[in-house]
């Protein structure tokens, strides 16, 4: 009986310790603690040519309009 009571503690440390590791650390855990952070959404454009979406820093703005590429730009520019 004494064995077997050994044997569930040690089980039982030994699944505690896992569920430590692996939960998130709180704010008091560490000093490089960082706090989840969500960025804010970027501003979206459509590409006049292709109707393709990107984040606006991404895109060329020629004319007024939004472009996904040069090619795309330049195609815009020979129609």
């Amino acid at each position: 009986m004494a064995r077997l009571l050994i044997l569930v503690a040690i089980v039982w440390v030994f699944v505690w310790w896992l569920r430590s590791k692996r939960r998130p650390p709180r704010e008091g855990d560490n000093a490089s603690f960082r706090k989840n952070t969500i960025s804010k959404p970027l501003p979206m454009v459509a590409c006049h040519h292709c109707g393709t979406h990107l984040p606006q820093q991404e895109a060329r703005r020629h004319q007024g309009q939004w472009y996904c590429s040069l090619a795309h730009q330049d195609a815009s520019d020979a129609a």
